[in-house]
């Protein structure tokens, strides 16, 4: 399962516009759960920007370094003329509950494995730990 193309538009955008909007990205966002290499792209550069920069990257900035790719440029243009003011809560949240629902898939495939490796006991255990880590995450107490 991935991020659509246009939350990541509005993510991004968000990510270059609040450190905290970032810093949740960079702790949490996995490569795979981006659609397309563009999108990779257009996030490894902004956190590259950011991690060895210092600093928020900007649009100009972006293109400049993801020019090679036509379909990286298409992102940055719907970033710029995207709008987050006064959204953040809502990004923030869609991001939190796609996690919420990645981890909880990600569980009940190693249940599933475990079961059917006849680890009756060792996976009940895992689905108590981690069923219960999934229902407290939240980035509320991040933000």
């Amino acid at each position: 399962m991935q991020l659509s193309e246009d939350f990541l538009v509005e993510f991004f955008k968000s990510c270059i516009t609040s450190k905290s909007v970032l810093e949740l990205g960079i702790a949490n966002l996995k490569d795979n759960f981006l659609p397309t290499d563009s999108h990779q792209k257009v996030w490894q550069q902004i956190v590259h920007v950011y991690e060895l920069e210092e600093v928020m990257p900007t649009i100009g900035v972006l293109a400049e370094r993801v020019k090679s790719d036509a379909d990286a440029g298409s992102i940055l243009v719907k970033m710029k003329a995207c709008r987050v003011t006064d959204k953040k809560d809502m990004i923030i949240n869609q991001l939190e509950s796609f996690l919420k629902e990645m981890r909880f898939k990600e569980l009940y495939k190693q249940v599933g494995t475990l079961y059917n490796q006849e680890k009756t006991e060792e996976a009940i255990e895992l689905l108590a730990k981690e069923s219960e880590e999934i229902f407290l995450f939240n980035f509320k107490k991040d933000v």
